[in-house]
């Protein structure tokens, strides 16, 4: 669109006049400084109908990618107050009522206005790190102030919004953009929120970059959770009512979206193995409370358990939220929770997080005894291979079972069947099926606990020692099995340090003379020194 000639003709204060009407003054990068910005911005203040060439001078400055980007701040700072003024006083009302050249002038204002916003949200995706933060701020400034001005529709609708959001997902490193997106504006306006939500939606079921999909998972995971009436609501503009084209923003319909965004995360192409590890953990405490239909997540969490390893590890607790809260029928839970005890489960960094689980798991009185005493089993046998920190949590949560489990504990008083003879030729077997995938038709309850037993004689003190409470009375009612998950070898050997000797040791020893060499002795008695190595690779 040209540029409307409106009003009087005037000239530059700082620029020769010019026979054919004043040229378009021409800014060039390191011309423009605080002082000229402060002028333009007085100048369309006193007079927007005849100075309002000085907006595309501004917009100029700010579209030059300075590279004082302090400067480029101001000018867009600016502009935003600029354009709040024209639109207060109704200057980019293109219905206005007023002559020809005041409809010319508004339709002018109303196209720099769009390219003021198209160009902040470009200037987003390429300043500097330490400048995004303030251009998100001014960005968001510019939206409230068309969502006061203009209505709930333009700033949804209008050329920024959507390039903002854009910009926020797509910028490479723009974790702090994203963050402050996200606990600044969207959990504070909802209706920000829904259609962030919408746009969200699309934009990772159409992009083919995956990075774009961790970005959108990173921002989903950091949502509060979600409001619950309709007095928890906040808006950026007047939320839009029954009667019209878009829908009623509500709490169901707020769920609604999140769903629709969580569930093309989930769909998308683009989804590897660490960002299903990563949409695994956050399942219980992200995921599910935005889902209206938790049902709809059943798919990926069977698939994601029927993988193995970690990531069974990591499904574990969104599917028992299932199998609870909305009675999914999952027959293969219990055979396949019991088929992850393998042999690098207690070597896991993940060993802590499934005995949690494990303890919550098993924690009902109703379940069969049969099971309860293939997994008391099992992992008595795993223990046997574990390492010491694994080892001190698994024995107290055996005995928690034991004790919530009552007809399991003729385990403890069984002897080996047959039993153990002083001969190496009957060594005892035991009737528990190690390989048996079925955790009822393992023969464990037929078994002991001779691997217990057996760790009575461990080499580190703490596992013999709290291997005996299974050989006492069982006087304590259950131990707190958070006391023994996080310890590992530093802390094992931390409170070993720790402790006051009531006595010391009795050692008998003596320093050597020599490490890799002995001496050799001669008919007369002498000593000699020969080469210990030498001696030893002498083959001859």
């Amino acid at each position: 669109m040209s540029r409307p000639h409106i009003g009087k003709k005037r000239k530059w204060d700082d620029a020769p006049s010019q026979s054919q009407g004043r040229k378009r003054r021409t800014i060039r990068s390191g011309e423009s400084s605080s002082l000229d910005i402060e002028q333009l911005e007085k100048r369309i203040a006193k007079d927007p109908s005849n100075n309002h060439n000085d907006v595309e001078t501004l917009l100029q400055m700010l579209d030059l990618a300075n590279p004082d980007a302090k400067l480029n701040l101001r000018t867009g700072i600016a502009l935003c107050k600029v354009f709040s003024r024209l639109i207060a006083s109704g200057h980019l009302n293109k219905d206005n009522h007023g002559n020809n050249q005041s409809q010319e002038l508004s339709a002018w204002y109303v196209e720099q206005y769009r390219k003021y916003r198209t160009t902040l949200a470009r200037l987003l995706r390429s300043v500097s790190a330490a400048q995004r933060l303030p251009l998100v701020h001014l960005c968001w400034k510019v939206l409230e102030q068309d969502a006061e001005f203009l209505g709930n529709k333009v700033w949804v609708s209008e050329s920024m919004f959507k390039p903002f959001l854009s910009a926020v997902v797509d910028i490479p490193g723009g974790t702090d953009v994203r963050e402050t997106y996200v606990d600044e504006y969207m959990n504070q306006c909802h209706d920000c929120c829904y259609h962030s939500l919408e746009y969200f939606s699309t934009h990772v079921a159409t992009s083919e970059d995956g990075k774009v999909l961790e970005n959108v998972i990173e921002i989903l995971s950091l949502l509060d959770p979600p409001p619950t009436s309709t007095e928890d609501l906040n808006f950026l503009a007047e939320p839009p009512t029954k009667g019209s084209k878009k829908p009623l923003i509500t709490p169901a319909s707020l769920r609604r979206r999140a769903e629709e965004a969580w569930l093309s995360v989930i769909r998308s192409p683009h989804l590897t193995t660490g960002l299903r590890k990563s949409l695994l953990r956050i399942t219980t405490a992200k995921i599910l409370p935005w889902m209206s239909r938790p049902e709809t997540l059943m798919d990926f969490l069977t698939d994601s358990y029927d993988v193995g390893g970690s990531t069974s590890l990591l499904a574990l607790s969104g599917l028992f939220h299932l199998i609870t809260a909305k009675n999914l029928d999952y027959p293969s839970f219990f055979p396949k929770l019991y088929s992850l005890i393998d042999a690098d489960l207690l070597h896991s960094k993940h060993r802590s997080r499934f005995l949690r689980l494990l303890n919550t798991f098993l924690s009902s009185t109703r379940l069969p005894a049969t099971l309860i005493a293939s997994f008391i089993k099992r992992l008595s046998r795993r223990a046997l291979f574990a390492p010491p920190a694994a080892i001190v949590a698994i024995i107290p949560y055996i005995y928690n079972l034991l004790k919530s489990h009552p007809t399991t504990t003729f385990m403890i008083h069984r002897p080996p069947h047959p039993p153990y003879a002083k001969s190496t030729e009957n060594l005892g077997e035991d009737p528990f099926d190690m390989s048996q995938p079925d955790p009822q038709k393992t023969g464990a309850i037929d078994s002991s606990l001779w691997e217990l037993e057996t760790l009575q004689s461990h080499y580190h003190p703490n596992v013999a020692s709290l291997a005996r409470i299974i050989s006492e009375q069982f006087t304590k009612q259950q131990y707190n099995i958070e006391d023994f998950l996080d310890h590992g070898y530093g802390s094992m050997l931390d409170s070993e340090l720790a402790k006051e000797a009531k006595k010391e040791p009795v050692v008998e020893w003596r320093i050597p003379k020599r490490i890799f060499t002995r001496a050799e002795v001669d008919e007369e008695g002498q000593e000699g020194e020969g080469n210990l190595i030498t001696r030893l690779w002498d083959f001859g």
